[in-house]
């Protein structure tokens, strides 16, 4: 039986947990135990052997994460390249698509991406199908996904769309969705709000959206938020509702005046608001993958509101699971679901149970990418 490292090769700096994307690749290396070495910028893994990248280019955030692009830097490359050619080990991992390029032409060690979304479906919804960028990026995700051994998708959904879009063998392609820790999140009701948002949401319907506006789907949503959705409610309901954006992030809306930005918060403080919040939201109207954050609201038993984007990957119903509507039904969705206290309880519970059953890191998914990663190496 080998005992080969696994090489992860990680865009970003994992030790800090803030998009769902790190906490996914936190995930995989938990499930992966400590045979792992991990590539990333910024500074060493406090538990697993480290190579550090020397340039990160994650430190300038804009309307997309430019660290996807670290691999591309010649002294990164040489710093995988290096780690790889001297431990030899079982099996890289990439969590770009861009990663591939810290790989030798020619290499022989067995390749993984673990994809956490289509990018060129992305790419296609925010510029359009010919533009030159949308094209850059479906030739290098169409190659590295037809060139790797094993392709790891969040649903099927996203395998479709990588048979479709890029020709790539069904047969290489696994499942591995993403996930919420069910048993930290469930105390979440134990973390107590800061006083001051106590006091402001006192008596309110407190509604939360989760994300970071430096990543472009999230922007739009705030914008959709901030400029349709509370002036109807506040027209329709004076005074009734409050809505908590969290997660940071650059403005991108003028700031109506039910709207709380708590920018990022600590883990105790974001789970105290989320405990607070009567509806969590999810209006997204672009992107690709499974959104972590509805996955963490439906763990914690929360009443949710979506679009179809929103909830794409996730395997719920709506009006058992969460409320899906369309852009021009979510205002009227909130007002139904913020006057109906029983429903918004029997979903919660629902979200909960299908979450435990179907998507808890730990005793769903974490064994099977284990399995997956590891039948490569015959560990």
């Amino acid at each position: 039986m080998s005992t080969a490292p696994i090489v992860l090769l990680s865009y970003a700096n994992v030790n800090k947990t803030t998009t769902g994307g790190i906490r996914r690749i936190n995930a995989l290396l938990s499930a992966l135990g400590q045979n792992v070495i991990l590539c990333q910028p910024g500074e060493p893994h406090p538990a697993y052997e480290s190579t550090i990248l020397p340039v990160d280019l994650g430190k300038r955030r804009t309307g997309f994460n430019p660290a996807i692009f670290n691999y591309l830097i010649p002294s990164n490359r040489r710093a995988a390249r290096k780690i790889i050619e001297v431990r030899r080990p079982g099996v890289v991992i990439l969590t770009s698509i861009w990663a591939t390029f810290a790989l030798r032409p020619g290499n022989a060690i067995p390749v993984v991406l673990d994809s956490q979304n289509v990018d060129t479906v992305a790419m296609r919804e925010r510029f359009g199908r010919y533009h030159p960028v949308t094209q850059l990026v479906k030739l290098q995700e169409g190659r590295t996904a037809r060139g790797v051994a094993r392709l790891l998708v969040c649903s099927a959904v996203d395998r479709d769309q990588f048979i479709n879009l890029h020709g790539v063998n069904p047969d290489k392609i696994a499942i591995v969705p993403n996930g919420a820790d069910v048993s930290e999140i469930v105390g979440s009701g134990e973390h107590q709000l800061p006083g001051d948002l106590k006091d402001k949401l006192a008596d309110a319907t407190v509604l939360l959206y989760a994300g970071s506006t430096n990543y472009q789907p999230n922007a739009a949503a705030v914008r959709f938020l901030s400029n349709r959705m509370m002036p109807e409610l506040e027209r329709m309901q004076v005074g009734r509702f409050k809505l908590i954006l969290t997660g940071g992030g650059k403005k991108v809306a003028d700031t109506h005046q039910a709207i709380l930005n708590a920018g990022r918060l600590p883990d105790d403080a974001f789970k105290a608001v989320m405990a607070r919040a009567d509806i969590c939201l999810a209006p997204t109207m672009s992107g690709s993958g499974t959104r972590l954050k509805i996955l963490e609201y439906m763990a914690a038993g929360k009443a949710i509101v979506a679009t179809p984007k929103g909830a794409e990957g996730i395997d719920c119903e709506t009006d058992r699971h969460i409320v899906i509507a369309e852009p021009n039904r979510f205002v009227e969705e909130v007002i139904e679901l913020a006057a109906d206290g029983t429903k918004r309880e029997q979903l919660g519970v629902a979200a909960r149970e299908l979450v435990r059953g179907k998507y808890d890191w730990d005793t769903c998914i974490k064994p099977l990418w284990r399995s997956v990663v590891l039948e490569i190496t015959g560990q």
